[in-house]
């Protein structure tokens, strides 16, 4: 279950109909009960329930993990610097700037062997304001400004090496 917003100008919001994200995550424990997290993410935000109005693109992910306890259910929190790049919205035409952004949430991980996971969580994103430009050509500025905010649920499943 995922909600999003998305902002198109000053004045107006354009609602998000969904949003899918395939991901894939690396986590190093730093310490006792410290990690830090590297994703690099597919997005597809559909504006509408037609499907026929998306933005698409690619966001990378880096920050920090601090879990609490240390049985097979452990509860964590985390805070991450979002890069978005190759972004383009297919309805207007238009290929939006790369930009930076940040994310804030937490969740659960369940281990079920020494080697295998599952992981449920919940994060609030948002991308800094990104200029947009008619595709394929950066010289040709449009009247869009996009700022992504969202809350999007995930649900993963972690192999331990």
């Amino acid at each position: 279950m995922t909600e999003a917003t998305l902002s198109t100008d000053s004045f107006e919001d354009t609602a998000i109909f969904d949003t899918s994200s395939t991901a894939i995550e690396l986590e190093k424990v730093l310490r006792d009960q410290l990690s830090a997290v590297f994703s690099i993410h597919k997005r597809e935000y559909t504006l509408n329930g037609n499907g026929d109005s998306t933005i698409n693109g690619n966001q990378i992910h880096a920050g920090l993990r601090r879990y609490f306890g240390d049985r097979a259910l452990t509860a964590f929190i985390a805070a991450e610097g979002i890069y978005s790049f190759n972004v383009n919205h297919t309805g207007l035409d238009l290929d939006l700037a790369s930009g930076p952004g940040w994310a804030i949430g937490g969740g659960a991980n369940f281990a079920l062997s020494e080697s295998l996971s599952i992981e449920a969580s919940v994060f609030h994103e948002s991308m800094w304001p990104a200029a947009s430009y008619a595709s394929g050509n950066t010289s040709l500025s449009s009247d869009y400004e996009h700022s992504f905010k969202s809350t999007i649920g995930y649900i993963g499943i972690g192999f331990h090496f």
